[in-house]
């Protein structure tokens, strides 16, 4: 089902708005002598946040290919 370009374009800006506020909260808390630590503690987040921006690059490929 093919969305139409404004509707890819919310719902990219909500994508992004979100992953920026959750990556915003984790530096606040983020501790340099444990950032090993908390990267393997994080690691399922880290790949679903990957799986994410992979879905926001193929929007963004969908956008710009339907704007030409």
């Amino acid at each position: 089902m093919l969305y139409s370009p404004s509707f890819q374009l919310n719902q990219l800006r909500r994508v992004v708005a979100h992953s920026i506020s959750q990556l915003l909260c984790q530096l606040q808390y983020q501790c340099p002598c444990s950032q090993l630590n908390q990267y393997m503690r994080q690691a399922s987040r880290i790949v679903l946040q990957r799986n994410e921006l992979k879905m926001v690059h193929s929007w963004n490929c969908q956008i710009a290919q339907s704007s030409w």
